[in-house]
């Protein structure tokens, strides 16, 4: 696999090997953001490479709706938007656990991302 322009471009002194891994990454995270169809909200580093919360547009307004309601729900939301996107390990499966929305793991050597469990 031939590392990205983009790639090369933030990190042209990086290996080649290391290259193909942040282009591997980059392809999937590019995948996952669909276009904007989805919003990739949190990541952390994991044993095996890194794990992210992924969820479409539509969960955050469904958020906002409920705020109405439910002002922890949208304080919650607003402040995962707001906040860091790195997090601990603790925070993301806080935040997944809240969304209800599962963790993907991305591994580099293996460049697949799954649901992590």
């Amino acid at each position: 696999m031939q590392p990205s322009q983009t790639v090369f471009a933030v990190a042209p002194d990086l290996p080649e090997e290391e290259q193909a891994r942040l282009a591997a990454l980059e392809e999937r995270l590019h995948a996952l953001w669909a276009l904007g169809r989805n919003l990739l909200l949190t990541w952390t580093p994991s044993s095996g490479g890194i794990d992210i919360l992924v969820i479409p547009h539509y969960v955050i307004a469904e958020f906002a709706a409920a705020g109405a309601e439910n002002a922890e729900a949208r304080q919650f939301i607003e402040g995962v938007i707001a906040g860091p996107k790195l997090v601990t390990g603790d925070g993301m499966e806080r935040a997944a656990s809240y969304i209800g929305r599962s963790v993907l793991g991305f591994h580099p050597r293996r460049r697949t991302v799954a649901p992590r469990h």
